[in-house]
Formats: C-alpha cells, structure tokens, sequence
C-alpha cells in the first residue's frame, strides 16, 4: 500500500481550523448536520460522541495548578513527543495503575508521509520511563496509514494498544501488547495482532482488561453489509492468541444496524458489560450483554443483548461507568427524527442518564426510560461521564445560547436526584474564549471532577476546570480553570484521564514547535489555600498599565509582582506591601504600546511561593470606542461589561431587554480614555434573559447582546 493509497470508503483524516474529520460513517444518513471528529464516527456514535484579548479574572483562589504536582511535572506540559518533525496526532491515554499514564497516538516523520503507532509511558513523577527509547516504542511500522484508537494497562506494568490499520484496502483492526520495559511481549507478532481482517471497513474500536494480561476489544463491523454496523469482539490472552470460545475476526454480538459508542466494562471475574445503539425496532435503543471470558453470555443475559432503554424517539449511548457499588451509571442522548428528511433533528437533542443493576435492570427509584440531565433549547453534543459512589456526572457541549457552543456540567445523586446546588440543565462552565468543546471528564474520588475542555479561538486552547459535589470551583481553581499551557501556538485533540490517586492527566497535541507535538499534564486537588484573590480594577493606556488585587482573610503583608509577555518568560516587577483594606496596587510604565502583558502576584507560603491566575492586559497604541459586551457572556455572575473610550468626554453605558426597556443605567462622566470593566448589575436585580449593552459616546452608538443565566 503506497503511502498515497486510501482503504476503500474512507479517507485519512484532515485537519480543519484545529480539529479533524473523517468521512461519514453509512449511518449519516440519519444526521444531516454533524460533522465528525477524527477517532469518533458519523451516525448515532457521531451524535454521541461528537454531539454525545482574555480579560482579567474576577475572583481567583490559589494553588491547584500545574505546578503544584511533583516536581518533574514542568510548566507548559511535558514533551510527550515534541520533536518538530514528530507529526504526532490523535493521542490517547490510561491510567498505568501507578499514578503515570501510558499513551499513544499516530505520527508520521516529514520524511515519511506514512502513518505509524507509538508508544510512551510517562511516570507519576512526570518523568518519561527510562527504561523505554526516548521517542517512544514504535509499536507499528508498516506501509500505509494507521489510526490510534485506545489504550489500556495490561496489569504487569506494561499496556496493550489497538488501532485501526489501513495495510490492506480497507480499514481493519490490530493491536500489540508493549511490556513493562517497553518492547514487544512474547507471543505478539511485530507489527501488531491482526484482531479482525474482514471485508469492508472496521471502526469504533474500544478494548477492556481481562484481568489476566490480555483484552477484550469490540468494534463497529461492515463486512456483511457495506453501510451498516453490526458489532463484533474478540478476546486475545495475555499471550497474543485467541482465547478459547472465540472465533478468528471475532464474535459477532448485535446484528445491525447498531452503533457502538461506549467502551465496555470489565466484570472484575474475567468477562465484560458491552452497551450500544440498536435499530432492530422502529427507532435506536439500548441494548447491552454481559459475556463470560469464553464469549457465552452470562445467566440473565440473551444472545444479541438485552434492552437497557427502550423509549420513545432514538437513543444513543455516550457513556457507561461503574457506580462504585457494583452498578452503572448509564449517558444518551435522545432525539428526534424528522419525518420529511428521515435525518436526525439535532436541534431536538436531550441528555439522559440513569443507574442500572450488575444485571442490567434499572436501580430502584430511576425511571426505566431515565432522568432528564438536560432539556434545554437547540443542541446538547459531545457528552461525557463519570462517576464514583457519590454519584454521576456529565459534561457536554451546548449551544442554547445560539451564539457558538459553551460548556455545562450536571450531577446526580446515587437515588436519581439532581444534585443539590446545580441548576436544572446543567451549571454553565465556559471560559473566556470563543465555542467550548468539552473533551472529557474524570471524577476526583471525593465527590467532584476535572473537566477537559478545548475554546477554539484563533489559536485553539486547552482548560481544565475542577467542580466540587457541590456546583463550586473546587479550591483553588479560578471561574474558568486553567490553561494546560500558556504559550502561543494552538492546542487540541485532547483527552483526559485520572490518575488514580483524586488527580488527573491531560494530553494533547501541541504546535509551540512548529511541527505538531504531544504534550502532558498533571493537575492536583491538594493546593487547598485559604487566601482568595480577586484582581479588582485594571486600566491600560499607551503610557501606563494599573492594576489592584484584594486578597482575603489570612493573607501575607507583601506580595511580589510579575509580568510577561506571550514570548518572554515571567520576570519580577515588584514587591509590595498589602495596604489597610488587603488590597495591592500597581502601575507599570516600563510598557511598549500596542503590546500584551500578563500579570500576576507571588507570596511565600509555609516555605513555596504560590500564584494567582495570570490576567492578561492589552496595551492599547491608541484608544477607540469599543464595546466588547458582557464578560463573560453568557454571564451567571457579577454582570460585568467591558469598553473602551477614546477620550473623558461625557458617555453612557444602558442595558436594555429585549423590548428596549431600560434597566439599567450608567453615567461615565469622569472617566478617562482607556479600557475599562464596569459592573452593571450593583443594587439591581437581573432576571435571567437575553439583553443588549448600549455604549453612547459623542453622539456615536455602539451596542452588544448577551445573556444571563442563573
């Protein structure tokens, strides 16, 4: 296979505005507005799986970052695979069981243009395992593309990877098992064990342990009918055979059309839960099976699986995690078909979720066909899930707003129940960057969880954010958590593990080289700081920057001042005291007009210095009438708006409701030309709603919409 030959029906992925996409999958045919992500598939799985200037902080608590883990864990990430001529994609990632991770992904060298499967194994230390080759195990080499799909510890201390390989003229499934000193294990042929080699395309591939060394791996399978899925597995031992029970290419386990989307579950004594979409009936429901380690299924469960949720309209699963009290914690996403077009109405697209029993039938006080997680207006997408003992939690992508995606979690109670504090259709959690996609979700073994989310701004970036059980920022972390870097460049195709240990680790791509690199990061919950910090008031001119922090109870009598630049590393400014009111005011005139400065401030506690978030400040080359609206928009805190004025003649900033109604006015007299934030909402009630911003200036008008949720 030449390097410019592409398996039949599909295409190798292209990346687009930072993301990537793929051809359709057959089953598009039911969406007719989804594009999908590289590694995900169209159809229901895509609906799922894919639809399944930064202004200063106003309130930041301290000390849960990056650089609050082990020490090896630098700034910025650790360089997975950094090498400009790396051309490294589509990284996935596990636990190793140790607090590390092992990942994967594809890479093609500039002098290769074929598409390869390597390995690292990155320590809980941060440090890249010794023991393996600098670049990682070269885990697949041969002509033609490959597609990394999952990863898995094998629990010896090595990982088992599989990945869809295009050696033939179609799309088929592989996998290899690298040991714990990161060479081939004995018995795996190199190159990889050819797990299926059927006709037509293979995809969707997901894989579990079997607690023995070995795995058991389902996919999405075309070769009885090109266009529609059935779902097939295999189960390799520990030694690259197949176990016995267990045919050559696979077992089937749903006859199509069906959809898998959702990785399966091990049942802890050798045999696996596997959940998916099923259109035997009028619509898609769920469906699950239960299979031993010789492939029969389980007593209780029927061949060609039983129905978990059999409701009205077309369900399609996103998730399935262990309930920590020998359950599960079920996620879909429910719609509607649209009768004249036969597509999927996107715009009708629900989140459910409810918890089933080890043999599959709904815990006690859950309704059969679920509880609603969220109902809201237009599309809820790209959902995920967690859970543990306290309860589930889901995170999605949403665009009720109709202005671009944000980003909104939910958490329910182990009896049903939405969680108290967290607001009916979830709790709004998007940053200050332009269309959230969320990217994943890990709980935090005590009640919370680390959310992974990508802003696709130009350039795209990378957050995590850390909820409490409870709908608050987790302390430590700021409104909209913490960039995994903060160089230039653009960050994406991320995922998100946990650590094992109440911590999680993110990896993504990375261009800060040029070439596109894997980086990594490890975020902790144990910076817990009584001191909150908020960045009060911030003014920029071509001639000075000014800046105030109030720091609350327990706090330190001085704080040292830095600044940097998007290209020049963090350099002290100052050290200053805090005056009678814990407050801290700088002005900078050592500034270069028309240039973008971040700032913080460092105070030594218990023998470390610790930061408050970074606030990004633009220094403008000359003031204009500007009108950015609210930040952020939509706002579910302090109604804040942000504007810029040329001059100190008179102004007047208004907001009004979507009939004109007034309900808020403010007279600018006094203020001087510059940037300036303003909050609207002090000593008025704002109900939740659609406003607009109007900014009059010397007889000009300016005016912006946002919205308020609460």
């Amino acid at each position: 296979m030449t390097a410019s030959r592409e398996p039949s029906g599909s295409t190798p992925c292209r990346r687009t505005h930072g993301m990537v996409d793929t051809v359709p999958h057959p089953m598009s045919k039911y969406f007719s507005m989804y594009k999908p992500v590289c590694g995900f598939r169209d159809g229901l799985r895509g609906v799922v799986a894919a639809v399944v200037a930064t202004l200063p902080i106003a309130l930041v608590t301290l000390g849960v970052l990056p650089s609050t883990a082990p020490a090896a864990w630098i700034e910025n990430g650790v360089p997975v695979c950094a090498n400009p001529e790396c051309g490294a994609d589509n990284p996935r990632i596990c636990s190793d069981g140790a607090g590390g991770a092992f990942i994967i992904w594809n890479g093609s060298l500039r002098t290769d243009p074929d598409t390869d499967i390597y390995m690292q194994h990155l320590l809980a230390t941060g440090d890249l395992d010794p023991s393996w080759p600098a670049i990682g195990v070269l885990v697949c080499d041969v002509p033609g593309l490959q597609t990394a799909q999952r990863v898995i510890a094998d629990g010896f201390g090595g990982a088992i990877a599989v990945w869809q390989d295009g050696r033939s003229d179609v799309w088929d499934v592989y996998a290899q098992r690298i040991t714990a000193n990161g060479t081939v294990a004995p018995g795996w042929p190199t190159d990889g064990f050819p797990v299926v080699v059927a006709p037509n395309n293979q995809s969707a591939v997901f894989l579990v342990s079997d607690g023995a060394g070995g795995a058991f791996i389902c996919w999405n399978d075309e070769r009885d009918h090109y266009g529609i899925d059935d779902i097939y597995a295999q189960h390799l031992t520990a030694a690259g055979e197949i176990a016995a029970g267990w045919m050559p290419n696979g077992n089937v386990i749903a006859y199509g059309p069906a959809d898998l989307s959702t990785s399966p579950l091990a049942d802890g004594v050798g045999g696996f839960f596997v959940f998916w979409s099923d259109g035997r009936g009028a619509d898609f429901d769920i469906y699950g099976i239960h299979l031993q380690g010789d492939g029969m299924p389980a007593p209780g469960w029927t061949a060609n699986g039983n129905p978990i949720v059999a409701a009205p309209r077309v369900q399609g699963a996103f998730g399935v995690v262990r309930d920590g009290t020998g359950g599960f914690y079920l996620g879909w996403v429910d719609g509607s078909l649209d009768p004249a077009t036969g597509y999927i109405d996107v715009f009708t697209l629900d989140l459910y979720a409810k918890r089933i029993g080890f043999d599959g039938t709904t815990a006690p006080g859950w309704p059969a066909a679920g509880v609603p997680v969220c109902r809201a207006p237009s599309i809820q997408e790209n959902a995920y899930l967690a859970g543990d003992a306290t309860g589930a939690f889901l995170f999605w992508s949403d665009y009720r707003t109709f202005n671009g995606a944000d980003v909104y979690a939910s958490r329910l109670t182990p009896d049903g129940q939405r969680a108290p504090g967290w607001p009916v259709d979830g709790l709004y959690v998007a940053g200050p960057e332009a269309f959230q996609i969320s990217r994943g979700i890990t709980a935090d073994g005590l009640g919370g969880a680390f959310l992974l989310y990508e802003a696709t701004g130009a350039p795209q970036h990378v957050w995590v954010q850390h909820l409490t059980g409870s709908a608050q920022f987790a302390p430590g972390w700021q409104m909209y958590g913490t960039r995994v870097t903060s160089t230039t460049g653009y960050e994406d195709v991320s995922r998100m593990i946990g650590d094992g240990q109440g911590g999680a680790i993110a990896v993504w791509t990375d261009s800060r080289l040029g070439g596109t690199g894997i980086y990594a990061q490890k975020f902790v919950p144990d910076g817990v700081v009584a001191v909150a910090v908020a960045l009060v008031a911030s003014e920029a001119t071509p001639e000075a920057v000014r800046l105030t922090w109030e720091l609350g109870e327990g706090t330190v009598p001085e704080v040292a001042i830095y600044r940097r630049t998007e290209r020049e590393p963090w350099r002290w400014l100052a050290t200053e005291p805090l005056d009678g009111s814990h407050r801290v005011s700088y002005e900078d005139t050592a500034i270069t007009a028309g240039t973008r400065y971040a700032y913080r401030i460092g105070w030594a506690e218990e023998g470390i210095e610790r930061y408050s978030q970074e606030s990004w400040i633009e220094v403008p080359a000359a003031f204009e009438l500007a009108l950015a609206g609210l930040t952020p928009n939509p706002s579910r805190g302090p109604l804040t708006v942000a504007f810029s004025l040329p001059d100190d003649r008179p102004a007047m900033l208004e907001l009004l409701d979507v009939t004109g109604r007034r309900m808020v006015r403010r007279d600018l007299a006094g203020l001087s030309a510059g940037r300036h934030f303003m909050r609207l909402d002090e000593g008025v009630q704002i109900a939740p709603g659609v406003y607009f911003v109007r900014l009059t200036h010397a007889g000009r008008v300016l005016k912006a919409r946002g919205a308020v949720v609460r």
